[in-house]
């Protein structure tokens, strides 16, 4: 009925696994229309292949050119609807390229439901589905947006199967708990709703048995930034994991705020067998954190890392640099943070900040004329490109050289 399509490079660490976001789409059309209805295509060959009724791809901006040439191959070959979802026609719903029939803002499970219904002999209408983009006589519609799923537990695991590449294992797996962006930056997306949804410590807890029968993977990490925010969904998922004996099988790890770490969620930590931390440090500044008036501060950073280093827990780091007001100090300064702290940070991420569609940094790289809906060369927008665009606007371009190349040398 529908094959899915994920627009990528396969430049990154995970290039042999496609996006759970995918998996998730297809656990949950199966719920209404039956196994085998929805499926992970790994090529435009293996899609056109199959015939599909329908083609859904998904791509963030960097990579929304490789999603119109998918898009056009299979258009060529089978002359069915394509679908768009991702975070760049979410951000940018009035810019549905040529190429696409409809596009689907955020989240996509339940709108895709409605969709097939759609394309079904006697479907509702387009105009009735909340949460698309499409043409209606040339001219772009874009539909009310839709409440997000609420409760998760509603959205079954995702069916990880679809998005291996050949392999029967996987060494690391990685889980999404919870969705929502209550704490909103400079870099949080638009279209990322406010609202925090979790998923229950059973359900937590029955995903991560599955993916241990199934894939066997010797690590697991859970990826949303507000895994710890709430301690008592917290402490009675590790009751479960320790009751169950899950902790002896596999090592975790987690993305998390600095803001979040304190002694009794380290002890937590612990308890499941969590040795590792992604700490969102996003500048080793206080200037700059401040300005997000999301009341970060370096003292909470450093603490974090403390707290982490005290218990024993592996701690990354992660940074922003180069965001629209940021100076020269203020980079020698988290440089400055993370050399004060090498035997406490075992690695440092420094990434640029990067004006993606939706985000404060594309406004203002709008307003300056840098980027622009309609023209500019999404490439530019890969943070791992040797070229991209940058928002800074403070740092002369020749010390700005200077301390890019001193950041390439750590």
């Amino acid at each position: 009925m529908l094959g899915l399509l994920e627009a990528r490079d396969g430049r990154s660490a995970q290039s042999s696994f496609l996006s759970v976001g995918l998996g998730y789409l297809v656990a949950y059309g199966e719920k209404f229309f039956g196994p085998g209805s929805i499926w992970v295509a790994r090529t435009v060959q293996d899609l056109v292949s199959r015939h599909p009724r329908a083609a859904g791809i998904s791509a963030c901006s960097p990579f929304i050119g490789t999603a119109r040439d998918m898009a056009l191959k299979i258009k060529e070959a089978l002359g069915i609807p394509i679908i768009l979802g991702g975070p760049h026609i979410s951000a940018l719903p009035g810019e549905l390229p040529s190429w696409a029939d409809v596009g689907v803002i955020g989240e996509g499970e339940a709108t895709m439901v409605e969709l097939l219904h759609a394309l079904a002999p006697g479907g509702c209408s387009l105009p009735r589905i909340q949460g698309i983009v499409y043409r209606e006589n040339g001219v772009i519609q874009v539909n009310p947006s839709r409440a997000p799923l609420d409760p998760l537990d509603q959205i079954p695991p995702p069916r990880r199967d679809q998005l291996l590449h050949g392999s029967p294992l996987w060494e690391e797996a990685n889980l999404l708990t919870s969705r929502g962006a209550p704490l909103r930056t400079a870099w949080t997306p638009s279209w990322v709703g406010e609202s925090f949804r979790r998923h229950t410590p059973d359900y937590v807890a029955r995903e991560i048995r599955e993916l241990i029968r199934e894939f066997h993977p010797r690590f697991i990490g859970f990826q949303d930034e507000l895994f710890a925010a709430d301690r008592v969904r917290l402490r009675a998922l590790v009751e479960i994991l320790e009751r169950e004996e899950i902790c002896r099988d596999v090592t975790f790890g987690c993305v998390a705020r600095p803001d979040l770490i304190n002694r009794e969620v380290c002890g937590l930590f612990l308890k499941m067998n969590l040795r590792t931390v992604l700490l969102l440090f996003f500048s080793g500044s206080d200037r700059v954190l401040k300005r997000t008036g999301k009341g970060l501060s370096l003292r909470q950073n450093q603490r974090a890392l403390d707290l982490c280093y005290e218990s024993g827990i592996i701690a990354d780091g992660m940074f922003i640099l180069f965001s629209p007001e940021e100076g020269a100090e203020d980079i020698r300064e988290t440089l400055d943070f993370r050399n004060q702290n090498r035997e406490k940070l075992r690695i440092a991420e420094f990434v640029p900040a990067i004006p993606y569609p939706g985000t404060a940094f594309w406004d203002k790289a709008l307003g300056s004329g840098l980027v622009s809906a309609k023209d500019t060369d999404w490439k530019l927008l890969d943070s791992s490109a040797d070229e991209y665009v940058c928002v800074n606007s403070t740092i002369p371009l020749e010390e700005l050289s200077a301390l890019s190349e001193e950041l390439e040398r750590l």
